[in-house]
């Protein structure tokens, strides 16, 4: 009798107490495994749906970013131009605005060599949404989203009004509205 109680009281070795654990626990019941079907269902569809928005607003940041880029390039190359303009075709901001532009300028640096003056006409490409530069008739692309541009005069004040639209795939339209004051440069 001592002998039984001796052997409860000391420590079953790792072969016994597995052989018990797994007599005990032999698998999970139906309404555990029905609880962790139910939990699953409930989170599948809401983490899916939630990598989907993140991924649609991810997109929808970068063709904005792409828009606005467009915008910042081509009030770029416009301000340079105007900024050295002797010329341009600009109407008066009363009578309305214009989608072309044309800039004429002399180059008055020392290696300028034999052709001093210049130009430079910005329109949009027929049937497209590229901003074109044509700079002495070397044509190049300065936005490629460009879907309206706008520009006039004051010739009171010489305020220069630029508005440029632009659309990327998949995004909304981003306008932006520059005005520049440009003092012709005086003749040679």
């Amino acid at each position: 009798m001592l002998g039984n109680a001796m052997k409860m009281l000391l420590p079953m070795t790792g072969a016994a107490w597995g052989k018990r654990l797994l007599s005990r626990t032999a698998g999970f019941t139906l309404v555990e495994l029905l609880v962790a079907l139910a939990i699953t269902s409930i989170l599948v569809p809401v983490i899916t749906s939630s990598m989907f928005q993140i991924a649609r607003g991810t997109d929808s940041n970068n063709t904005k970013n792409v828009a606005l880029a467009d915008i910042d390039t081509v009030t770029s190359w416009m301000s340079r131009d105007l900024a050295q303009a002797r010329t341009t075709d600009l109407i008066d901001c009363d009578t309305g605005t214009q989608s072309t532009v044309r800039v004429d300028w002399v180059d008055e640096t020392a290696w300028a060599g034999e052709s001093p003056e210049h130009y430079s006409n910005y329109y949009i490409n027929p049937g497209t949404t590229h901003l074109i530069r044509d700079y002495d008739g070397s044509l190049s692309t300065i936005g490629r989203h460009v879907t309206s541009i706008e520009v006039c005069q004051v010739v009171a004040t010489g305020i220069i009004e630029l508005n440029v639209a632009t659309t990327a795939t998949g995004a909304s339209t981003s306008t932006k509205t520059l005005y520049f004051y440009v003092t012709p440069r005086p003749e040679a």
